[in-house]
């Protein structure tokens, strides 16, 4: 009986639960009993120096935060709490407890540090909120404060040593306030007025600001803007240059270019310029050895801006047929790039402007193919250069002395017989000083269209460039730019954003080429124009003194005898039966375009030198008159004979006039030209 009642109940229960019947709830086991909630203790141990505020220990439900309202002594410091915990405002905090807990946290006494300032007295003086420096209690806040001598800019508080001597800047204003955590010694930086201060400010970035001083004994030779070296940074941007102003509406500078500097010897401040790089969506690319090539673009910006790394990996190269077609006007091809393929860029018919970073080796003119309206070139420099202690390195006091010349300027240009054959004192004075002299002479086999060019951008009304070419085809308007040009502008590559590269061949191949070498050369740094007293300085360019007016002053006698390849130079005229020509009327139409002029004279040119046939003056008169033909918008003021000297003349080259001769050059061109006054008049 009592089997078959056990029998029945059990049917009857799992009856009751198949129909849905519940017998119990979350509550408990019958619907109206609750649950009885946890409760946890926390207790805080005691610890020297530190007073527990509150309860102690705390009842709370687990899962709850436990808070303890603390006091620290004088003379104390907490110096760990356990994982998880934290201490912040005097509280210290665990939070969701789910178990009894005692907290044990670690105390210390203060340690007592020294704060060293190495300060110049005679420049600036230091006032502290602390009585003594030399002993200050660990977390005290301690303020410095710098009162400056009269003429003297206070530059900033470096760590480590002094700017100039590799300390670190950790503060540029006058009042700098922080927390002492250890001992430390701290230095007073300051300008006192001599030589081309330049502070850099981050603008956003999140570097502090850096400041250089250049030493100079010229107003025309300053200093070149930082080139960009990862000095600066800020996340998902990259460098494109600087600017005078903040928001970019002053005087733009790209990295490595020449710095005019305030004509009053004012501090000038730089502020970086900030371009956002194109998210990596927007690309295809390949992984290789840790490095990424880019093989395809699928956006549609107005500015593509090749990012210097795609998920941490360098961006190295572009690959063949990566932008076809496309629609944007502004390129930015960042610094890790090492290659740019032939056909990395095709048909991108909208592209205008492009900022290159000087790093890439593999490239050719062919990396733009069909990109027709590519006009503006803004040169980078990340690489340190490779020329400023060279003869082509002097070219950045001339491209100086061209934007800094006051009143009108009288231009001449051509190869080395400019450079090394024209006293610009001697022409100045025999023109009144109305004018002043530019030496803008280059060498004979780049293209002297480019210089025009540069020069016109940098021309008012009024102002004359007097060409004196050597028989050569670039100096004709030949436009192949070659490694040669990239030399003389390395430190000055300003003067590839006044033209328009439209207008020259081999612009692209050309710089790979010239890169090349510098990657096998001796890098130097653009502050290394040479050093003086430990601060960067920009003086003397190695064995060559370039005065302010670009003359090469170094050659000082004449040679005594003249025997290489004497008789193998013509004056040829084939020179002037040339396509190249419209190249050099097209400059001359900008010259005046400007409001300026154009003077053709002729080079001074050694007669032993001259083949037999060239000696004749009836030779050299046809050669004038068929220059007159072809450039007819430009004045010829002077004959070829006139410049046909004799080898005593001269000092190492059939072209290079002794110094001496140059003034005697100098008195015969200023004949020339005031004569052309006088016709004008």
């Amino acid at each position: 009986m009592k089997k078959i009642c056990l029998i029945c109940l059990t049917v009857l229960i799992v009856t009751v639960l198949m129909s849905g019947c519940t017998l119990y709830t979350e509550e408990g086991l019958f619907p109206d009993e609750t649950k009885p909630a946890m409760k946890v203790s926390v207790m805080l141990q005691d610890a020297e120096g530190m007073t527990v505020m509150g309860e102690n220990p705390v009842v709370v439900e687990a899962g709850s935060d436990v808070s303890f309202p603390i006091q620290i002594h004088d003379g104390y410091k907490i110096e760990t709490v356990p994982q998880g915990v934290t201490y912040e405002n005097g509280v210290i905090t665990l939070p969701s407890v789910r178990f009894p807990t005692t907290l044990e946290v670690e105390t210390r006494l203060l340690n007592d540090l020294e704060i060293k300032l190495q300060n110049n007295a005679w420049q600036g003086t230091v006032t502290a909120n602390v009585e003594d420096l030399g002993s200050v209690k660990e977390d005290t806040e301690v303020t410095l404060s710098v009162t400056t001598a009269k003429g003297v800019i206070f530059l900033g508080y470096s760590v480590g040593a002094t700017r100039v001597n590799g300390g670190t800047i950790v503060c540029t204003s006058p009042e700098y306030t922080f927390t002492a955590t250890e001992n430390m010694e701290l230095y007073t930086n300051y300008y006192l007025g001599t030589g081309s201060l330049v502070i850099y400010d981050s603008n956003g970035g999140n570097e502090p600001q850096q400041y250089y001083v250049f030493s100079s004994t010229s107003p025309y030779i300053g200093p070149n803007a930082l080139a960009n070296k990862g000095q600066f940074t800020k996340e998902g941007h990259v460098l494109y240059g600087y600017n005078t102003e903040p928001d970019g509406s002053g005087t733009y500078y790209g990295p490595g270019w020449s710095v005019i500097m305030p004509a009053n010897d004012a501090p000038l401040t730089l502020y970086a310029q900030w371009m956002p790089e194109t998210e990596k969506d927007a690309f295809t690319y390949k992984v290789s050895g840790k490095q990424v090539m880019i093989t395809k673009y699928k956006g549609s910006h107005e500015t593509v801006v090749i990012p210097e790394t795609i998920d941490g990996m360098p961006v190295t190269r572009i690959g063949a047929n990566a932008f076809v077609n496309g629609k944007f006007k502004t390129l930015y091809l960042s610094r890790n790039l090492r290659n740019i393929d032939d056909n990395a860029f095709v048909a991108c018919r909208s592209l205008t402007t492009l900022y290159l970073c000087d790093t890439p080796s593999g490239m050719t003119d062919n990396s733009f193919s069909k990109c027709d309206e590519l006009q503006k070139l803004y040169m980078l420099a990340c690489l340190d250069p490779r020329y400023s202690l060279s003869n082509n390195g002097t070219y950045k006091v001339k491209y100086q002395r061209l934007i800094t010349a006051e009143g009108k300027k009288i231009i001449f240009h051509a190869g080395s017989n400019v450079s090394y054959g024209i006293d610009i004192e001697t022409i100045q004075d025999a023109l009144g000083g109305a004018y002043a002299g530019v030496n803008f002479g280059c060498n004979i086999s780049t293209p002297a269209i480019f210089y025009m060019e540069v020069a016109t951008a940098h021309m008012n009304e009024g102002d004359i460039i007097v060409l004196c070419p050597e028989y050569g085809l670039y100096q004709y308007g030949y436009n192949e730019m070659n490694t040669t040009t990239w030399q003389i502008f390395e430190g000055a590559y300003n003067a590839y954003a006044d033209v328009d590269i439209r207008n020259y061949i081999k612009v692209f191949s050309s710089f790979a080429a010239f890169n090349t070498n510098r990657y096998n050369s001796t890098p130097r740094t653009y502050e290394q124009f040479c050093t003086a007293g430990g601060d960067p300085a920009v003086t003397k360019f190695g064995e060559y003194n370039v005065n302010h007016n670009g003359q090469t002053s170094a050659l000082k006698q004449s040679i005594a005898k003249w025997t290489s390849n004497s008789g193998n130079l013509n004056i040829d005229m084939n020179l002037l039966n040339q396509s190249y020509n419209a190249n050099m009327n097209a400059a001359i139409d900008m010259v005046n375009a400007k409001g300026g002029k154009v003077y053709i004279s002729f080079a001074a040119t050694m007669k032993q030198w001259l083949s037999k046939e060239s000696q004749n003056p009836a030779v050299q008169n046809a050669f004038k008159n068929a220059v007159v033909r072809r450039f007819p918008k430009a004045a010829v003021i002077s004959d070829p004979g006139t410049y046909v000297l004799d080898q005593s003349y001269f000092y190492n080259s059939q072209y290079h006039l002794s110094t001496q001769s140059s003034v005697y050059r100098a008195k015969l061109l200023a004949q020339d030209i005031l004569a052309q006054f006088a016709k004008e008049k």
